[in-house]
C-alpha cells in the first residue's frame, strides 16, 4: 500500500513514510466510518519500529550534537493485506488530496466523495443488516389533528341587493 501511495504523489524529494502510512491508515478509517466493509482478511496496516542512525565510516551510533542522545528515526514496514483495487484506489485518493496542500485539493476530495459514492451503493462493500439484539424502532401514532373551531356567523352579513 505504501509503495502506491508514493506512486501516486507528484513529489520527487524525500518522503516521509509515517506520515503516508498515517495517512494510508486515516483513509482506511475514513472509508470504514462512512460503512463501507472491507473484504474478510483484507486491511491496511503497518508497523512503526524506532531505529537508530548508524554512522557508515565508524559503524557507531550517531548522536546529536545537540542533546548528545543517539540519532534516531522510524521505520515503517508495510503488513497490508489489501488487495481490492477499489479500496486501494480510494485510499490512494485520499491520500493525494490529505498529503501536504495540493494544488487541486477540491477536485481531489470531489473525486473521494464520487468514489465514496460508488463503494456504497456497490454491492458487498456495506453492510446494512441491523446489529445483533437491535430492532427496528416501533412506530409511533401520529397525534389527532386538533379539531378545527366551530364556524361563526359574520356579525355584519353584507345585504343582497336585488331590484
Amino acid at each position: 500500500m505504501l509503495k502506491e501511495c508514493k506512486r501516486a504523489l507528484p513529489y520527487d524529494g524525500m518522503l516521509d513514510n509515517g506520515e503516508l502510512a498515517r495517512l494510508c491508515l486515516a483513509g482506511a478509517a475514513d472509508l470504514k466510518t462512512r460503512g463501507i466493509v472491507f473484504p474478510d482478511g483484507q486491511d491496511v496496516s503497518f508497523t512503526f519500529t524506532e531505529e537508530t542512525w548508524i554512522d557508515p565510516e565508524t559503524g557507531e551510533p550517531e548522536t546529536d550534537p545537540m542533546t548528545g542522545e543517539n540519532r534516531t528515526y522510524e521505520k515503517v514496514a508495510d503488513t497490508s493485506t489489501l488487495t481490492d483495487n477499489y479500496l486501494m484506489r480510494a485510499i490512494i485518493t485520499y491520500v493525494k488530496a490529505n498529503f501536504r496542500n495540493p494544488p487541486n485539493y477540491a477536485n481531489l476530495v470531489s473525486s473521494y466523495e464520487t468514489q465514496l459514492g460508488q463503494l456504497m451503493v456497490t454491492d458487498g462493500y456495506t453492510d446494512y443488516s441491523m446489529v445483533p439484539g437491535e430492532s427496528d424502532p416501533e412506530p409511533q401514532p401520529e397525534p389527532d389533528p386538533e379539531p378545527d373551531p366551530e364556524p361563526q356567523p359574520d356579525p355584519d352579513p353584507d345585504p343582497i341587493i336585488s331590484e
